[in-house]
């Protein structure tokens, strides 16, 4: 499923963000707007030091967005190739404890100041409020490779560093992912890998948005989506939100969410 990209216009200015932030599709930011100051090293040196990392997940990469395939750990044998080898392996690297590199010398130092504090500024300038659940996380995807077809629980900010990844999601989200669906999601703890897919989906009406070196993208709370990779390694460094109010006050979907929790907690203790 490969429509062109480019089909979702970026948030334009803050007014523009504000609009759009609560809704149910997700979508760029203009460069000027919310600009950031931190460039991480190159990817070749993260992927060395990440592979090394304990902390790491890294697993073979998806190969389509709408099939899961079973996940197999590729540390040892990726440790074992010449890193420009390494980076065309089809591998997926998550790390969710960014904080601890950025210190002195760090591989991340600068993190928080040149990206984590400005992003926090221009949402609080805005009237927005934050709980703790504000984390950076960073994702590598190997060429090629798919983030199958999920919900995330969370709204990320993704910030595009080295390659191109391609977002997707569809026309009318709320026809593939009601609130019956959300509900389910949530009772039932499913996750990216385990979300059912749901029928005909490769036939539904779909938008893209194209993330290439220097893009931001908001990833609505709930809202599915899959990304494909482009022809070399992908980096991007995310940030994680939950509990995000503006003027006081969730989004629809993370509304719904903190409902359907309460309701799911009376059920329990009346068993």
């Amino acid at each position: 499923m490969a429509p062109t990209p480019g089909q979702v216009a970026a948030a334009a200015d803050a007014n523009d963000f504000l609009r759009r932030w609560n809704g149910v599709h997700n979508f760029s930011l203009a460069p000027d707007l919310a600009p950031f100051d931190f460039e991480p090293p190159g990817v070749d040196r993260l992927l060395a030091e990440l592979l090394r990392d304990p902390d790491s997940v890294v697993v073979n990469g998806g190969e389509d967005s709408f099939v899961h395939i079973p996940r197999r750990d590729l540390r040892e044998h990726l440790l074992e190739l010449p890193i420009e080898q390494a980076l065309e392996q089809p591998l997926s690297l998550c790390h969710y404890d960014l904080r601890r590199f950025d210190v002195p010398g760090g591989l991340l130092e600068g993190l928080r100041f040149g990206l984590l504090e400005p992003w926090r500024r221009f949402l609080e300038d805005q009237g927005f409020s934050l709980t703790d659940f504000f984390r950076p996380y960073v994702f590598i995807s190997g060429p090629g490779c798919a983030a199958e077809y999920h919900m995330d629980f969370s709204h990320v900010l993704a910030c595009q560093y080295f390659g191109r990844k391609d977002f997707y999601s569809f026309a009318d989200p709320e026809a593939w992912a009601g609130p019956q669906v959300r509900r389910e999601m949530l009772q039932h703890g499913h996750n990216a890998y385990t979300q059912p897919i749901p029928a005909d989906a490769a036939e539904a009406e779909v938008v893209c948005c194209r993330m290439m070196p220097g893009d931001r993208l908001w990833n609505v709370l709930q809202t599915p989506h899959w990304v494909l990779a482009g022809d070399q390694i992908s980096l991007s460094i995310n940030i994680s939100h939950r509990g995000v109010r503006h003027r006081g006050r969730l989004c629809p979907h993370e509304a719904d969410l903190e409902h359907w929790k309460r309701e799911l907690a009376k059920e329990a203790e009346a068993e």
